[in-house]
């Protein structure tokens, strides 16, 4: 109708169509209803096939452009609507091309000025952490004209991928491809090549005090002291991308940034693109010393890993041995020991003084649980490679039900049991689902049956929710708990999987210090480890994990707020 009221007004002819509506409803896939996936899908993918078919007798439009997002490339956890009703946008704009009349999918980055990701610093700083920066206003326009004046793409992706040096050979190539434009070049220091760190320092404390509304600034003291807003968070996020091209996470800057970190980091992303004189960058070099000073060529003894685990004999292997080098190659002297411990491990009660406050009570319960089992004239556990009968938890789950197909196919050892704690009505049912879940997968054969043994289970119960004979039978025949069962949610609250990635590990803890005692294998997640979950990128680029190593407890919180970081801590708390 709109289209047809601008014949019959005798208005000017429409030249170009722009769509930019869009709806954000984030949930978790098992929690996509028909209801909300149509109000994420409908304003942006039907709205688009609305205007393409009303325009399509429009012979003068040049421009017929729909704004997509990076999340039809890359996708977003807990974004499945939004990724599909995105794709629809790219999928239409080939069509169109294909008819050879114009489109243009734009696919966007998130903008940390203003927009739907603006508004939700939830989300900015999930997908800031997963390594794609968020770009400047003045990037999406450069891009969008450039794009329009080349007239040779129906699909652009606009975002920075952050300090990621990848070849075709990479997992990561699609996000270092030429396509992705940097917004390094968009910014200015206006005229000033360079600026000493004084000056960036009050630079950015005079601007800071202005937005806050006080006097002056301290260079050490947090932000956060001043009284910042959403409002001031936005202002200062715009002024940092604006003049120094540095993309700062609002959470960071509510909790933890300083005027003199925000300074180094503004150095640090200098020196990356430009000729920063070495003594204006000393603070940047300290702050990267430590890091540094850890780079070690390291050598291993063999290890032949079993499924099992690592046999007893390889158990005890003694330290490994390493040699330090110095930042010209040259091997260190040997009695020159790094501030840290070498294996990247940190102390145990270190780590425990570290967490926070909602964390040490879940790991309190979990210790106090753990030192109430009377672990007294325990027999000793059986060999690895003596293991005949096992549990498994989560046999249903996407893990379990391929690993449980792998262990009774083992040929090392000769497994008679595994026992499949399942949640369900009855052990019929039990044994039903894990049968089901592995024909899903293919990996069930019939053969499989006479050595499973499900039950009906709660793992929220001390007991296993099971008779008592049954009990007493896990008690003595079991030899080792492979414990798989987990919520994933990588979004949720750690009140939310306190339960399920906690609270469950209290029975098998108990199974594994009765009667004998049990080996325990856990399936945890790399994803306890900021490095990893920003995929080495942004602030933890250059970042390693070594082996034996623990996660920084304090980079956790800065990485996994509580509100919706809560799988990564449960999980640590586990470990």
């Amino acid at each position: 109708k709109a289209v047809d009221s601008v014949t019959k007004l005798k208005l000017p002819p429409i030249g170009s169509v722009f769509h930019l509506a869009g709806v954000i409803d984030d949930k978790q896939i098992a929690a996509v209803d028909n209801k909300s996936f149509a109000k994420v899908f409908g304003p942006k993918a039907s709205g688009a096939l609305n205007l393409h078919l009303a325009t399509l007798e429009c012979a003068e439009i040049e421009h017929f452009v729909m704004f997509s997002s990076v999340a039809s490339v890359f996708g977003n956890s807990g974004q499945v609507a939004y990724s599909a009703a995105n794709s629809y946008l790219d999928g239409l704009a080939q069509l169109r091309r294909n008819m050879e009349i114009p489109a243009l999918s734009f696919c966007m980055g998130a903008v940390v000025e203003a927009g739907m990701i603006a508004r939700n610093p939830k989300l900015l700083s999930m997908i800031q952490r997963s390594g794609m920066a968020p770009i400047s206003c003045i990037t999406a326009i450069e891009a969008l004209d450039w794009a329009l004046r080349d007239g040779s793409h129906g699909n652009l992706v606009v975002t920075v991928p952050a300090n990621l040096k990848a070849d075709m050979e990479s997992t990561d190539f699609l996000r270092s491809m030429a396509q992705l434009i940097d917004n390094s070049a968009a910014f200015t220091l206006e005229g000033q090549e360079t600026l000493s760190k004084e000056a960036i320092a009050g630079v950015v404390a005079e601007r800071i005090a202005a937005v806050c509304g006080v006097d002056n600034v301290g260079e050490k003291e947090p932000l956060s002291t001043y009284g910042l807003n959403s409002i001031s968070v936005a202002e200062i996020c715009t002024f940092l991308a604006r003049d120094f091209s540095l993309n700062v996470s609002p959470i960071k800057l509510m909790t933890s940034e300083t005027v003199e970190s925000i300074t180094m980091s503004i150095l640090l992303s200098q020196s990356s693109t430009a000729d920063v004189d070495e003594s204006q960058a000393e603070g940047a070099k300290q702050v990267d010393e430590e890091q540094e000073n850890e780079t070690w060529s390291q050598t291993r003894p063999s290890l032949r890993v079993s499924r099992f685990g690592l046999l007893a004999d390889q158990l005890s292997v003694g330290p490994t041995q390493r040699k330090k080098t110095n930042r010209q190659g040259d091997a260190a002297p040997a009695n020159e020991m790094p501030s840290k411990t070498l294996n990247g491990r940190r102390d145990w009660a270190e780590a425990e003084n570290d967490l926070p406050g909602p964390c040490a009570e879940v790991l309190n319960e979990m210790m106090a649980f753990l030192h109430s089992l009377d672990t007294k004239n325990l027999r000793p556990v059986v060999p690895v490679t003596n293991l005949r009968k096992i549990m498994l938890t989560g046999a249903t789950g996407f893990l379990g039900r391929h690993f449980l197909g792998d262990l009774l196919e083992y040929d090392e050892v000769t497994l008679e049991t595994v026992y499949c704690p399942v949640r369900a009505t009855n052990d019929r049912t039990a044994l039903e689902r894990v049968i089901n879940s592995m024909k899903e997968v293919g990996t069930w054969k019939d053969s499989y049956k006479s050595r499973i043994y499900a039950f009906a289970s709660d793992l929220s119960d001390d007991d296993f929710r099971v008779s008592n004979a049954l009990q007493q039978e896990l008690f003595d025949e079991v030899d080792a708990v492979y414990h798989f069962a987990s919520n994933l949610n990588l979004v949720a609250s750690l009140e939310e999987v306190r339960s399920t990635n906690c609270v469950f590990v209290r029975p098998v803890l108990r199974l594994c210090l009765t009667a004998r005692r049990k080996h325990l294998f856990l399936a945890s997640t790399l994803g306890i480890f900021p490095e990893y979950y920003c995929q080495f990128g942004h602030d933890m680029a250059g970042r390693h994990i070594r082996r034996n190593a623990m996660p920084d407890t304090n980079a956790m919180k800065k990485i996994f707020p509580l509100a919706f970081g809560g799988y990564s801590w449960s999980k640590f708390l586990v470990e």
